[in-house]
């Protein structure tokens, strides 16, 4: 049934009229909301315009993030996918898989790589293939590479260090990933504790005991053969998890009795690492020890560089290696931790640094021909470190440059070395071993 059309009419007069009325007593108000909306109302034309020329510049994007996206995914498919075959070892072949140790539940992972391997290639690998978690902090451990044994006090002391950096904040622990020396100390450390960090060791390939095992064991490209040793706790529904190595492809690392101990032409890994980057130049035995130090180096720098984050150097005891790798270090202006009770090179430089110390305080190893240019270089660093004395790697006690040296303030800065940081952990009590006095350090208000 229709209206009458003078109906209609009428009553679209009085809406009209109505909301008229609305409007003007709306704009007629004086209320903070409704002078608002009339600024509003005035500039919409503008607003307008300002909306299609953010419009238009999305619009120009659009074209370079899609490339930018479509190049990511590229990136991440092929190193998930073939990540392996981008890397040789010496006779030119993709060289990787996993280890099963004993007691150890899970598969280690290990590659082999040439010595001149692209460090961001390889970080790329580690993150993508890997899978290793976004590390907040980078933990470089050097020392000694001979079996040592560590006072308790400072045994405590060491493996409280290490658990506080792990458990404070998501690190990556690299080591030479040999089952002596600091790296053994390191692992089991880890393991007492039961840190779920990715601990990297990067050792030379000529050197690994059982690398034939290793090489019988080559594992086939598989994508994501690796679980991530750091799930996320709350996956997206989207996301499928990694599928396990297949059992076919792990290796079972168990060596012969003459192959269980380091010697002068190898050594074993370490069944407590994660994950094992071993550097193949063609060498075995003795000639291939210290193969791995460029390339470690670098692919630590790099990995700090891309993931943006600190990276710090522990020194445990150690020899005339250390010293040179503790100089590179401070070169390159990183945060230095002594363990200045272990001995070897940590005690060396210490004892150069300390307050009264000097070089006559210093082991008669470290003060002749090679040893003594290697220290020398490292003490002359050392006027421009701050030296610290703590039991753990937070709490610490200071003094400065100045307060050590008595030297003007510029004169480092005139030879423009770096001012890196060093810590020095120390057990307490006194030193059985020297029998001297420690001199007092004041802490730094």
């Amino acid at each position: 049934m229709s209206l009458p059309s003078s109906a209609s009419g009428k009553g679209f007069k009085e809406a009209s009229a109505r909301r008229e009325a609305l409007q003007e007593s709306f704009i007629k108000t004086t209320s903070a909301e409704a002078r608002l909306m009339k600024e509003l109302g005035e500039s919409k034309p503008v607003i307008q315009e300002k909306e299609v020329v953010m419009l238009e510049e999305e619009l120009e994007m659009i074209p370079f993030v899609i490339k930018v996206q479509r190049a990511f995914r590229l990136v991440k498919f092929v190193y998930r996918k073939f990540g392996p075959l981008l890397f040789v070892d010496h006779q030119s072949q993709a060289s990787y898989g996993h280890i099963k140790f004993r007691h150890v539940l899970k598969p280690a992972s290990w590659i082999a790589v040439a010595p001149s391997v692209s460090a961001r290639r390889l970080v790329k690998f580690m993150d993508y293939y890997w899978e290793l978690p976004k590390p907040e902090v980078l933990v470089t451990i050097t020392g000694g590479a001979q079996d040592f044994a560590l006072a308790p006090d400072l045994h405590m002391a060491f493996d409280r260090g290490i658990v506080n950096v792990g458990q404070s904040a998501m690190a990556w622990f690299f080591t030479s990933g040999s089952d002596t020396g600091v790296m053994k100390h390191v692992g089991y450390a880890m393991r007492r504790n039961d840190l779920d960090r990715p601990l990297i060791g990067i050792f030379p390939f000529g050197v690994t005991k059982g690398r034939e095992m290793l090489a019988s064991y080559k594992a086939k490209v598989a994508p994501n053969p690796n679980p991530n040793p750091n799930p996320n706790p709350n996956p997206s529904p989207s996301s499928s998890p990694s599928p396990s190595p297949n059992p076919n492809q792990v290796a079972p690392y168990v060596l012969k009795q003459a192959d269980a101990h380091p010697d002068r032409n190898g050594a074993p890994l370490n069944p407590y690492h994660t994950h094992f980057v071993l550097v193949d130049n063609g060498l075995e035995g003795s000639a291939a020890w210290a193969s791995e130090i460029p390339m470690r180096s670098a692919l630590e720098s790099v990995a700090a560089e891309i993931k943006g984050t600190p990276i710090v150097q522990l020194v445990v005891q150690g020899g005339l290696g250390t010293l040179k790798t503790v100089v590179s270090t401070a070169m390159a202006g990183q945060p230095i931790v002594i363990l200045s009770d272990s001995g070897g090179a940590a005690t060396a430089i210490y004892e150069y640094i300390r307050p009264g110390g000097g070089i006559d305080y210093v082991e008669d190893a470290f003060t002749g021909g090679e040893s003594l240019l290697a220290l020398a270089l490292a003490l002359a660093l050392a006027l421009t470190l701050t030296l610290t004395l703590t039991l753990t790697l937070t709490l610490t006690l200071t003094l400065t440059r100045r307060e050590r040296a008595g030297a003007a303030p510029d004169q480092a800065d005139q030879r423009g070395l770096p001012r890196p940081a060093a810590r020095v952990l120390q057990a307490p009590g006194e030193r059985a071993a020297r029998g001297r006095e420690r001199s007092e350090l004041v802490p730094a208000p």
